[in-house]
């Protein structure tokens, strides 16, 4: 997919109407489409539409230009819950993480690019799978089964994730906490790719990388047992394993107050990684790392102050951005949440799109206010790994989730926010075709639900009142004052 073409020669007249741009991707189905009467947010749900289409040809890959076009999994780990909203993705994704499940060795290790390069790429002929990278074994197949319903894929999914615990529990120095990497090195962690609470052009952001590899060890161990609770099969290890890294990870990264140790980081940040920034907060909330309620409320709210002096701006990368504004809207900040995905300043979404992006960027400034490319080293124009802010808008903006896997039963518990305006999400769940509207009428605002045959549904009003949603096939309206 590209957007230009380059003549080196032509006839004195031309005509566009000579040239035909032929889309070649995968055999995917599209399954969600959304429009809402915000023009900016509408363009930015189609460049996330075209980099998914751009990038899912036979295999997923980071982007579909340059030398490289590789498998990265940690690209498709954090985005594959968005691919759900827009394709069919199931048996494209399976087939490749069946590639990734044949390409994982011995010791259980995960390479961070699936097919694999031999003699490329890096001194020692592959590339070092990573914390939310190698992640992938386990994150893909639970968003398949939350999607799609089929238990199957966790299957065999299964004996894969518990030999990549394995092989992350051999690397840690200190029992249940990555504070060394015996075998590889922290060097080898991308941390949080892309990250600006660094210096100008730091590619690794400067969140502390033993706090992300942690979190995402404990991640694995609470996702196991989620798949092992699934399909059926039950091992209390794995729960355990998660409180005793949870236990580790508190007492590693964070003060006895709450708080994170380390100085707060802001965009420019030249000290030490810190465990205090924007990204740090994020995944300890999302991935429920915090020892209980009172520190919940204290870390949302540090997150949010944080985004506020950082001058109302984000600063996360590619592992930061995925649970971003999720960690705002589910603890109590939907505003701040709002307020960044409608920001046009850089870093946002809505930089590129005012820069005229048609796909999603690699880099938040991958062309900077004064038209400067960020580098031309490592510079893509259509990486989809930032779309996965169009899921928080299915699951948090719109409000629509899978209770039961599948689409058997959902909850519908919208945020509003007066800047998207009305809208219309329409989705083919394996049961049928869902749609939710938002629509004015006499100066009210209300939502119209239509769910096919055989799904369930409740609906959760903004004062978190419960309501069975009776009608299926034709629209069911649920009244909200603006």
């Amino acid at each position: 997919c590209g957007r230009y073409i380059r003549l080196i020669k032509k006839p004195k007249s031309l005509s566009l109407s000579v040239f035909k741009g032929i889309v070649v991707y995968s055999d995917i189905k599209r399954i969600g489409c959304f429009k809402s009467q915000n023009e900016k947010i509408n363009q930015l749900a189609s460049n996330v539409l075209w980099s998914t289409k751009c990038n899912f040809l036979e295999i997923p890959t980071d982007c579909p230009q340059r030398d490289e076009r590789l498998g990265w999994t940690g690209d498709i780990a954090m985005f594959v819950k968005t691919a759900t909203y827009l394709f069919d993705v199931q048996k494209f994704l399976e087939k490749w993480l069946h590639d990734l499940f044949l390409e994982q060795k011995e010791d259980g290790y995960v390479e961070g690019i699936c097919p694999s390069l031999r003699n490329e790429h890096s001194g020692k002929g592959t590339m070092l799978g990573n914390a939310g990278w190698g992640d992938a074994i386990y994150l893909v197949p639970l968003a398949l089964y939350e999607a799609y319903g089929d238990r199957e894929i966790l299957k065999d999914a299964l004996p894969h994730a518990k030999r990549y615990f394995e092989h992350l529990s051999s690397l840690s120095k200190t029992p249940y906490l990555l504070d060394g990497i015996k075998k590889q090195g922290l060097k080898s962690i991308f941390g949080d790719w892309l990250a600006t609470d660094g210096p100008k052009g730091f590619y690794k952001g400067k969140t502390d990388k033993k706090l992300i590899a942690t979190a995402f060890y404990a991640l694995t161990a609470k996702s196991i047992a989620k798949i092992g609770e699934a399909i059926g099969w039950q091992e209390e290890k794995y729960e355990q394993d998660f409180l005793k890294i949870r236990n580790a990870y508190q007492e590693a990264f964070f003060e006895e107050n709450g708080l994170p140790k380390g100085k707060p980081s802001y965009k420019g940040y030249k000290g030490k990684d810190t465990c205090y920034t924007q990204t740090a907060l994020a995944l300890t909330l999302c991935f429920g790392l915090y020892k209980d309620e009172k520190q919940r409320r204290l870390l949302a709210k540090s997150l949010a102050d944080l985004i506020d002096k950082n001058n109302g701006l984000m600063s996360t990368g590619f592992i930061g951005t995925r649970f971003l504004l999720e960690a705002l809207s589910q603890n109590g900040y939907s505003k701040k949440a709002f307020d960044l995905l409608f920001e046009e300043r850089n870093p946002s979404w809505l930089f590129s799109v005012d820069h005229g992006a048609t796909t999603i960027w690699e880099h938040w400034d991958s062309v900077d206010e004064d038209g400067n490319f960020w580098s031309t080293d490592m510079n893509s124009f259509n990486h989809y790994a930032y779309g996965s802010v169009f899921g928080w808008l299915v699951e948090n903006a719109i409000g629509l989730k899978p209770a039961k896997a599948g689409f058997e039963e959902v909850v519908f518990s919208p945020k509003y926010d007066k800047r998207l305006g009305d809208y219309s999400f329409k989705y083919e769940t394996p049961k049928g075709l869902l749609s939710i509207s938002l629509k004015t009428e006499k100066n009210k605002k209300y939502y119209a639900i239509s769910l096919p045959n055989g799904i369930k549904g409740t609906y959760i009003d903004q004062n978190g009142k419960r309501k069975t949603i009776n009608k299926q096939d034709e629209r069911h309206e649920l009244e909200i004052e603006e």
